[in-house]
């Protein structure tokens, strides 16, 4: 999983701090940097993809389609017409179908990416509360990346121990 492997790439560029703190340390950084990197994803990139970026681009495809459809009902069509007959219903009812779900999918997807242009304005507590979310699902699937040749344990399992061991070092280095 990408976690494990943020946490393992983090773990080995620490090198230059004593392991009991890099260890330590590991775990709250990946969750800054999840928090940093899904705020800058809702914030800056997801809201950009909308009118200015992928919705032109998904309209066009639409209104082709739809007029793809339309000229084909046209050819069908064709010759009725040269022999001022009227062409048969399902014809209309063709062009009917076409000419709904394009208006349909296109309104649909104007309300689409306007949601999602709102997603800009989530609260930090709400992309903390999916973090963590993201967090308590690794946790509950993952083996602790740091201290797997050893030993297979839930990750924060594994950190609150490194946490508290080197809580009792400091305390007896103090007391001394």
């Amino acid at each position: 999983m990408a976690i494990d492997l943020a946490v393992v790439w983090l773990y080995d560029h620490l090198s230059w701090l004593p392991d009991d703190i890099r260890i330590v340390l590991v775990i709250p950084l990946v969750v800054f940097a999840l928090y940093l990197v899904g705020a800058w994803t809702v914030r800056r990139i997801i809201p950009s993809l909308g009118p200015s970026g992928v919705l032109p681009v998904v309209e066009t495809a639409v209104a082709v389609l739809g007029v793809t459809l339309l000229a084909l009902q046209a050819v069908a069509a064709a010759p009725f017409r040269v022999v001022h007959r009227a062409p048969p219903l399902p014809l209309f009812v063709w062009g009917d179908v076409v000419m709904t779900v394009t208006v349909g999918t296109l309104r649909r997807l104007r309300r689409i990416f306007s949601m999602v242009a709102r997603l800009r304005w989530i609260r930090g507590r709400t992309l903390l509360v999916a973090v963590l979310a993201v967090m308590l699902w690794w946790n509950h699937t993952s083996c602790d990346p740091v201290h797997w040749p050893d030993r297979c344990q839930q990750p924060v399992a594994a950190w609150a121990e490194d946490v508290a061991k080197l809580w009792r070092q400091t305390v007896d280095r103090v007391g001394r």
